[in-house]
């Protein structure tokens, strides 16, 4: 298991202690604990997302999902991020799946006893805050 902390854009939405789903998939899921941000913020739009035969990826990409490890490794995942929270069900556990990470990601991080250490010294582990601006720049200098 790795504990995780999962964001939206730069704010806090919840705490996951993640374990690995489908290997072969580079899938992991964990119980999802919202915080206030999550509830205020985000549930409508997963629940949004949830109810639409058609849903508009636009929308759930805008929300700029984020996951931390807290060995400071962000997750890359290319099959993206979902919630499994009802409306018709709100005292059931809220749960997140990640999909599509890479095999090391996987090996070093979910299969290890001790999860690999993602950053040693001099270096430091990256902010939330960090991480977006660095995106922007980014996406400024590709032009997007």
């Amino acid at each position: 298991m790795a504990k995780a902390k999962v964001y939206s854009h730069t704010n806090l939405i919840g705490t996951a202690e993640l374990q690995l789903g489908d290997k072969s998939m580079g899938c992991v899921y964990g119980e999802l604990l919202p915080t206030d941000y999550y509830y205020n913020n985000i549930q409508k739009s997963v629940w949004e997302f949830w109810k639409s035969s058609n849903p508009d990826y636009k929308k759930w990409h805008s929300l700029r999902f984020n996951v931390q490890l807290d060995n400071g490794y962000f997750l890359y995942a290319a099959g993206g991020f979902t919630f499994d929270d009802a409306r018709e069900f709100p005292n059931e556990p809220k749960k997140i799946d990640i999909a599509g990470l890479d095999e090391y990601v996987i090996k070093e991080f979910f299969l290890q006893e001790e999860p690999t250490l993602f950053v040693k010294k001099p270096w430091h582990i990256l902010s939330i805050h960090q991480k977006i601006a660095f995106e922007d720049e980014l996406k400024k200098g590709i032009g997007k």
